[in-house]
């Protein structure tokens, strides 16, 4: 296979739409049946070599392929009725949709027709699928050509066709889509002989893909080679949705549209349930069955068991039969296959698409993405998870596989559904029954420890979008109520109804919905409180009660409400008593060290960075975080990398700049660590990524503007995965518009103005993506403010004053908001920051009185934030700011008395200044210090001047002078 893009800058846009354009010209003249002379072609453009001889081979073979189609199948004579028929319902089509140039029919289906066609708008070749005339007054079909609509519009991916457009004509509904020129995928492999590696990496994709539509809900049911088209630039590009369903559509599909034991896919390539016609239990892991299959046919050159036989065998046998080992697919089809070519066979790659198509679901790989990823270790050269099918193997991997959301949920809840009878059953019999009694406590003890282990173990792994994960939430939030309510009036098991009260409050957090939690976690306190003050129950389970009452407090302490502060207080005391009277061991102590840890980010986050300090040194002194056998275990060395982590941004809120770098280079390896031991936990590389942004922001903060640019571009990349993997996560989604918005803030600094606007407008999408994911969202809200404030600064550089303040007041008016609902100090110094940037802007456009408000507004706030926060430099120094603005105001005017306020306020500027310098604010902020000096001196300077000239003691012929900003 070509490796179009290996020789290249990727990102070189430019060179790819020269190579496309050379393509599209040599495609253009084939079509007209003109000769191409691919070597003059190719010496007339040395300059994109190699990478057009590539893309030129392959639109020549998808060219060819199409053409010997187009000739195999009938092609109606000139006067032929189907002919003159197709021809008339062009003509029909092409006066009802005058935005498009139909130009021909390809393909002509049991649900619709598709058409190529030109969009007239935009000049782009486009495909345009209408549901068939005859189909119109069956409502199933309309309905299911509605749901292929709607589904297919969700879908934005490049390995996926992009819907453009929809609409009806005369009441018969059709889709417009991207027009793929490529050859069915296993036609590529025929016709290109790729190596077996090169035809993972086109799998990898696939996979990707496939994933990407699963974690939206969403399963194709028919994917096959047909379906999978590989472009002329070597990308595949999955279409045809017709048939996919999603996954949680409240009974929508219908039995119209499937059948109980209807089979739904293309024979060849259908998964054992799809074969057996249950149709209703074909999932995400049908899907990746059928990825084995394509995976097995790209590889071998033939299908892993015997298909080309009458249907019914051939369904039977899907059922039934064993995957072919490779050396017998080989004997079957030759020496023509990609594994023959190798030469040798690949035990890893045999064994990764043999687990792909295990007969049973729970053998299989549990997503598409972990096919895909196991695709890539094997590229790596590293150990791959598929295993030799031992019986001691079968029984472990139950226990280690991460399970894809959609099927954890089904399985867990028929388990809990079950059980739930289970234990009724056995309530009922435990009246007089001693035995039975504690058969039912063992029981429930299981039923919940299984239901929470698998409950961390998903949820702190999960790759999915925000809506399956929701919907599993809620599933799992349903049968812990049932449990509860199983549990609630037993006196001995009120360990296992506390156990269940708090999950039943992270569910409640999780799914954002904090007065729920709070009851939930009200209740788990109160009744941790009764067994921790039950004096005849017995010392570990007196510990675990106050345990839980530590966790209870320290819960309730992380959801907003004005006991916040009490809440933290009570856990740490109440796990100081627990380690006095009970000697805590270690699970006290790591509670002690999560609740100080907890506490240090409350007050960090009210703007109280020295009491966050004093709760950090606290932390400190329990001689964690040096302990570095601690560091590679999962609990221990997320709370020391959140340790340094939060020390790391506190001090540099203080001015520490360097040693805050230390701490946050601590944290990122100890991070980096964690994660090399937990690839697929999302949870990691997200804490991870927020070390690296605030590393970034560090480094910039320093001077260190290399480090920072090379830090900022690869959290970019691992931040556009994450959102990737879960695209509807606010949170994710401002960390990932907070490092595009830190690297064009550095590209500012270095004066690279045309490497900016990129980024800013990268930022100002994802703002307005987090926006209509939730317009009412404080953090989407604040994201769209600092957009705005960016762009504004931006183009008030470009000099473009009244388009600055455009921008500059949008951000203004949804920071107003935000301090009004709010009010925490990082939102009023932002609304202050904005307000700086906008009174300039006014004060270039003559707006004077708009300007002086601006500028007073600015002052008033900084003047109160200045006097709350004496310590916090970033608000000084703003601060100094507002002052210096008043004097520029003032100098600005070059009069006498304008010269003497502004005089008067370069006093009161210095005299702040020496103030903070004195109590130590500025000492590691040489930057900032030398500026205002340099501000006062030269205003100073040129008040002098000014004077002296008035005076007629000095002559200029140069323009006024004006105030140094």
């Amino acid at each position: 296979m070509g490796q179009a893009h290996s020789h290249s800058n990727p990102n070189d846009e430019g060179r790819m739409e020269r190579i496309r354009a050379v393509v599209d010209d040599a495609l253009g003249r084939w079509e007209a049946g003109e000769p191409v002379d691919e070597s003059a072609v190719l010496a007339a453009h040395r300059e994109l070599m190699p990478e057009l001889a590539e893309a030129l081979a392959t639109a020549k073979s998808i060219f060819e392929a199409r053409r010997r189609r187009e000739t195999s199948a009938k092609i109606p004579a000139a006067g032929d009725a189907l002919d003159a028929e197709d021809r008339a319902e062009l003509r029909a089509l092409q006066e009802q949709l005058p935005n498009y140039q139909l130009l021909s029919r390809l393909e002509h289906g049991g649900q619709g027709i598709v058409y190529q066609a030109i969009q007239r708008s935009t000049g782009r070749r486009v495909a345009l699928k209408i549901l068939l005339e005859g189909l119109l007054n069956k409502k199933h079909r309309r309905e299911r050509f509605a749901r292929e609509v709607e589904i297919n519009s969700q879908l934005k991916h490049p390995n996926i066709v992009t819907v453009y457009d929809s609409g009806e004509v005369k009441g018969r509904p059709y889709y417009v889509m991207e027009y793929v020129e490529g050859l069915p995928i296993d036609e590529y492999v025929y016709l290109n002989e790729p190596s077996a590696k090169d035809c993972v990496r086109l799998m990898i994709k696939v996979c990707r893909a496939v994933n990407y539509a699963h974690q939206r809900g969403i399963i194709h049911r028919d994917l096959k080679p047909m379906n999978i088209l590989v472009d002329v630039e070597d990308q595949p590009r999955i279409l045809d949705f017709g048939l996919a369903k999603l996954l949680d559509d409240g009974g929508k599909e219908g039995l119209t549209l499937s059948q109980a034991d209807q089979v739904i896919g293309t024979l060849h390539y259908l998964s054992p349930e799809q074969a057996a016609g249950h149709s209703r239990d074909a999932d995400t892991l049908s899907d990746t069955y059928t990825l084995g299959v394509i995976l097995y046919r790209l590889l071998t050159g033939t299908f892993p068991y015997d298909v080309d036989v009458a249907p019914g065998i051939a369904l039977e046998n899907i059922q039934r039969q064993d995957p072919r080992p490779f050396r017998k697919a080989i004997e079957i089809s030759g020496t023509g296959s990609v594994i023959s070519r190798g030469g040798t066979r690949d035990d890893d790659l045999e064994r990764i698409t043999l687990k792909a198509l295990s007969k049973e679901k729970e053998r299989r790989y549990q997503s598409a993405g972990e096919l895909a990823d196991d695709l890539q270790r094997y590229l790596n050269g590293e150990p791959v998870v598929a295993k030799a099918a031992s019986t001691f193997y079968v029984l472990r991997k139950n226990l280690r596989r991460y399970k894809l959301q959609t099927a954890f949920a089904s399985i867990l809840l028929v388990v809990l559904v079950v059980a739930s009878v289970v234990i009724t059953l056995q309530w009922a019999r435990a009246a007089d029954e001693r035995d039975t009694a504690r058969a039912v406590a063992t029981l429930a003890h299981e039923l919940f420890n299984t239901v929470a282990g698998k409950m961390e173990e998903s949820v702190a792994t999960l790759a999915g979008g925000t809506k399956v994960r929701d919907r599993l939430m809620t599933g799992i939030a349903k049968k812990l109520d049932d449990l509860q309510n199983l549990v609630r009036d037993d006196v001995s098991l009120d360990g296992l109804s506390r156990q269940i009260l708090e999950k039943q409050g992270d569910v409640a957090a999780a799914l954002n919905r904090p007065s729920d939690a709070t009851a939930f976690y009200q209740s788990f306190r109160d009744k941790s409180v009764r067994g921790a003050r039950n004096m005849s129950t017995n010392p570990d389970e007196r510990l675990a009660a106050h345990l839980a009452v530590v966790r209870a407090h320290r819960k309730l302490g992380s959801i907003p409400s004005p006991e916040q502060r009490s809440h933290f207080e009570a856990s740490l005391a109440e796990v100081q008593k627990a380690m006095g009277e009970l000697s805590g061991g270690d699970d006290a102590l790591f509670e002690e060290a999560s609740t100080l840890m907890a506490f240090a980010q409350f007050e960090s986050n009210q703007g109280f960075h020295t009491r966050s300090l004093e709760l950090l040194s606290e932390f400190e002194k329990l001689g964690i975080p040096e302990h570095e056998e601690r560091h590679s275990e999962l609990r221990w060395g997320s709370l020391i990398a959140e340790y340094w982590s939060l020390k790391g941004r506190t001090l540099a809120y203080l001015s520490q700049g360097a040693e805050s770098i230390r701490l946050l280079r601590k944290a990122v390896a100890i991070r980096e660590q964690l994660c090399a031991g937990g690839t697929t936990n999302v949870i990691l590389r997200h804490q991870l990524w927020k070390s690296q942004i605030e590393l970034a922001k560090r480094y910039r903060s320093e001077n260190m503007i290399d480090d920072a640019i090379a830090t900022l571009k690869q959290s970019i990349s691992t931040g556009e995965y994450l959102c990737s993997v879960e695209p509807d996560l606010l949170e994710w989604k401002a960390a990932l518009f907070e490092t595009n918005s830190q690297l064009a803030g550095t590209f500012m600094d270095l004066n690279e103005d045309d490497s900016r606007p990129p980024y800013l407008e990268a930022a100002h999408r994802i703002a307005q993506d987090m926006i209509r994911l939730n317009p009412r969202s404080k953090l989407a809200r604040g994201c769209m403010a600092r957009s705005h404030t960016a762009r504004g600064r931006y183009l008030r550089e470009c000099m473009d004053w009244w388009a600055a303040t455009i921008e500059l007041e949008k951000a203004v008016s949804i920071q107003e908001e935000l301090v009004f609902e709010e009010g925490s100090p990082s939102t009023w110094l932002a609304l202050a920051t904005t307000l700086s940037s906008l009174g300039y802007a006014q004060r270039r456009l003559d707006l004077l009185d708009d300007s002086l408000c601006t500028y007073q507004r600015m002052y008033d706030i900084t003047s109160e934030l200045a006097a709350k926060y004496p310590s916090a430099a970033e608000i000084q120094t703003e601060h100094l700011t507002a002052i210096s603005k008043f004097a520029t105001w003032e100098l600005d005017f070059d009069t006498q008395e304008g010269d003497r306020k502004g005089a008067l306020y370069l006093d009161q500027c210095e005299a702040a200044l020496k103030e903070i310098e004195a109590r130590g604010i500025l000492a590691n902020e040489q930057y900032w210090k030398t500026k205002y000096l340099d501000v006062i001196r030269r205003n100073r300077n040129l008040i002098a001047r000014r004077a002296a000239r008035r005076a007629g003691t000095l002559v200029t012929t140069s323009a006024p002078a004006t105030a140094r900003r």
